[in-house]
Parts: C-alpha cells; structure tokens; sequence
C-alpha cells in the first residue's frame, strides 16, 4: 500500500476487510544463487599485484563506506600501513565472502552500485595478501571514491541538539524523532540523500520523512512537551507526516535520473531514529546528519509504498519462544490505490530484526507469474538497505506486491549486549522485539 500517511488510519480497517479476498501464498518462492568459486584457473596478469594498482580501487569502490573515516566498520581500510596491518583478516573476510557485505540473493534481480566482489577482484585480495602484500608506486591521484556516497551534497541537516538515547522500563530499544528545519524557500525536488549517524554501532535504522506545516505544528507541540531534545515516537508517525524521503545508513541513496521527492518550502523534515543497545551495552551521545541532493526544476514524483499487513499491528503477529521457520506472508495491489494506473518500481528494500532468517519481495503477476525483486537468504539485521533496480519494473492494474519473511526466535539469534546474549521469549511486533515490512520506491508510468 501507499506509504503511511495521513490516510492510512483510515483505510486500516477497509484493508482488513479486503484481505479475507486476497489469496496470500505463506511460502516464497526462493530461487537458487550458485556462488562462483574464485577464478584461480583464469589467466592472472604478468607479476604480483600492488596495493596501489590491484586493492585500493578495489577498497575504495567496495569496502571504504564502512571502513572509511566516518564508517560504522571497527578498522580503516583507506591507506596502506592501515590495510597491511590487517590483510590476513582482509583476505580470509572476502574469501569466505563474508566481506563486503552484499545480502541480495545474485538470483533474484540485478541492482545498481551492487557491493559484491566479483571473482576476479575477490582473487586480487587473495593473491595480492599471498604473494608478499607489495605496496607498488602510489599514484598521482587517489582511487575514486566509493559508492554508496552522494556525488554532489546541497543541503546538510542536523539535529539540532546531541541526544542521549534511554529507552523506558528496561527495554533495549528507542524510536526518538527530531524535527529539523527546512532552510529553503520555494519548492525543492530532492533527487538523493545520505545519513550519516553519529554513532553507527547503536542506530537500528534510521528514516527521513517530511512533514505539512498543519501536521508540524502539532509535532513541534510534542517536541515542545519532551524534556530532552526530540520525542519518542514509537512505531512511526501514523497521521502526522506528509511524505518520506529515505532511510537507513548502510549506503546513500541516489534516486532514479528524473525522479525525487517533492519539498515545500513550508515544510518540515521529520528525522526518526531506531536506537538499539550496541554490543559494547552502552548508549553514547549522537548527533546524526542528514545529507541531501536537491534541485528546483520539477521532475516525476516519487512515492514511498509499504508492504504489511495491517492486522500484524493490531496484535495478529506473533513468534514464539524457541520457534523456527516462522512466515508471514502479505500481498497488496497499490495500483487499486492508485486509480488503477501503473507504476514503475524502482528500488526495494526488506525490514526485519535480529531473528530474521530469510525474506522475499516479488511482485505476483495478474496473469500467475512472479517476478523475483528481492531475496535474502542469510539476513542480518545489520546490513539492511535500498536496492535500486538495474531496470524499473513496471507494475500493471491486476498485479501485485507479496512480501515474506521467515524467522528463527532461537537462542543463537538474539541479540548481544554488554557481553551477554538474550534469552529468547515470545515475541510480538515492536521496536525491541520483531517486524516484517517491504519498502518499494515508485513513480508513475506514462
């Protein structure tokens, strides 16, 4: 459905009335990714590879969004003294493919700025670590910089005041909203954004939305009642929020050429934030950024749609203490939404916790096709994006949009703080306990 705006409060019970007459499939249909093995046997260039020549182009398209100086990666990676030091944790990490890390199933769909090593990169790294780590003359001008980074920044938003996250009553999570200023007059098209946290290792996830004046001014009296900076918002901002912008913090998200999301100069930009308790068990302060790209001549309107059943917020999601392979399973039809006119679909983006274990998002064809737009097979919470499709994908009056996602509530998932791991109990849909929601970035087709 349509992202949650004003209107979704009261299209919630419509919604549940019409699901009875949706035929929901509870099983994804999971398609097979063949990992290549490395390409040992294929022609090698003459003479040992450099760090200079072979790796540092490599690190700085793949690796250096994380493991730059901003990054939430626990080493830098972006001289040779502070690579070499590490190159035997490097070369087993890319290996065994555990680094970078690339969730999307490579059978599923084709993606943009796609993070995976392909085989012969993978085999650089590992013949570069075994045959000496030479260093090799440092070029003139460094590598270019790496994806998953903006590549012109017009606008950058902050939170006004530092914050402490304290989640209440014991709890291990806090969703805190801040309100930010929108510095522009006249109407701005925003064509791409980044969010930079200032503490990675304790943000879940973050979200960028844009609020109406009417609907800021009541937001700004919530903030107003808060004694700390910001106000706790606890699954979303149901009603008060115009329209969404982006999120995460795994990479930038640059939209599709000729598509953004509109800003009124008379808005506000609504920044919400997912803490979580960090391995080391302690909150720190954080001030996080927003980094935007941004233009005012008019292009297509993007929208925000959200695959979830509405019934999972009203207590109809549960997972129990020691279950495995637990699904739940949701189809929408947003052209029904929509007038009945088509969309292009142009990025995709899966939402679980800690005790995910594998998710899809397809789109379910009227005439009984599906067409795969995002499968991961091993999900971590931790490395959840935007996928921008190579291709858009069009989505006709009759199709529609499933989404899936099966979890394992075992002692071997639950998270890890302070040193300890939690017990696994029974679970329900909530910030500190499990969620299952499919994200889909559209425009209109002509």
């Amino acid at each position: 459905m349509l992202a949650l705006t004003k209107k979704l409060l009261a299209v919630l019970s419509l919604a549940i009335a019409l699901e009875a007459c949706i035929a929901v499939d509870p099983e994804a249909r999971y398609c097979v990714a063949t990992a290549g093995a490395l390409a040992t046997e294929a022609p090698r260039p003459a003479g040992a590879p450099t760090y200079h020549a072979d790796v540092a182009p490599i690190l700085a398209a793949k690796c250096a969004r994380c493991h730059g100086e901003e990054g939430p990666g626990p080493m830098r990676l972006l001289t040779f003294e502070q690579v070499s030091l590490v190159r035997e944790q490097v070369a087993a990490a890319v290996a065994s493919r555990r680094m970078p890390p690339w969730p999307p199933a490579s059978c599923c769909a084709h993606y943009k700025d796609s993070l995976a090593l392909g085989d012969e990169e993978r085999d650089a790294i590992v013949r570069w670590v075994a045959e000496g780590a030479v260093e090799g003359a440092e070029p003139s001008a460094p590598p270019p910089a790496s994806r998953g980074t903006l590549d012109r920044v017009d606008s950058v938003l902050e939170m006004p005041d530092d914050y402490l996250p304290a989640p209440e009553d014991g709890a291990t999570d806090e969703t805190r909203c801040f309100l930010l200023d929108w510095p522009h007059d006249g109407t701005r098209w925003v064509t791409g954004i980044d969010v930079k946290p200032g503490d990675g290792p304790q943000v879940h996830h973050a979200l960028v939305l844009t609020a109406s004046a009417e609907d800021a001014e009541h937001l700004r009296e919530k903030d107003e009642e808060s004694a700390a900076p910001g106000f706790p918002c606890p699954g979303g901002l149901v009603g008060h929020f115009k329209g969404f912008l982006g999120g995460g913090f795994f990479q930038a998200q640059s939209f599709e050429p000729g598509t953004g999301h509109e800003v009124l100069s008379t808005d506000r930009v609504v920044l919400q934030m997912h803490y979580s308790v960090p391995p080391r068990g302690t909150f720190v302060r954080d001030r996080t950024k927003v980094l935007l790209r941004h233009q005012a001549e008019p292009v297509k309107r993007l929208v925000a749609l959200t695959l979830l059943d509405p019934a999972w917020l009203l207590g109809g999601f549960r997972i129990g203490e020691n279950e495995r392979d637990v699904t739940y399973a949701y189809v929408d039809a947003p052209t029904s939404w929509n007038g009945d006119r088509p969309l292009r679909l142009h990025s995709v983006n899966l939402h679980m916790h800690e005790r995910g274990a594998r998710g899809q998002i397809a789109i379910l064809r009227k005439n009984g096709d599906r067409e795969c737009l995002l499968q991961i097979d091993a999900w971590q919470h931790h490395w959840q994006g935007d996928y921008v499709l190579d291709e858009a994908k069009l989505l006709e009056p009759g199709d529609r949009l499933f989404v899936s996602c099966t979890f394992d509530n075992v002692p071997q998932t639950q998270r890890v703080f302070g040193g300890r791991r939690e017990s696994p109990r029974d679970l329900g849909w909530a910030e500190d306990e499990e969620m299952c929601v499919g994200f889909v970035t559209a425009s209109q087709a002509e």
